[in-house]
């Protein structure tokens, strides 16, 4: 069995999702009306699994929940 990672790009997104900063008001998640040194580039990457049974493709993706939990 062997993992391959696959890079597809980047997403420029705000800090306060990076790092879950906490905040009475949703605006910091999205990135409006924020500068851009509090915007970072982060990697998007998926996992390509072969297995002798077959190809499995993992895009594990964000949870909206992620910003809480």
């Amino acid at each position: 069995m062997k993992v391959h990672i696959l890079h597809t790009g980047k997403v420029h997104i705000d800090e306060a999702l990076a790092y879950k900063k906490k905040s009475l008001h949703p605006i910091p998640y999205t990135g409006w009306l924020r500068g851009e040194e509090k915007k970072m580039w982060v990697p998007v990457s998926s996992y390509l699994i072969d297995h002798p049974k077959g190809l499995i493709l993992v895009d594990t993706g964000w949870h909206e929940e992620m910003r809480t939990n």
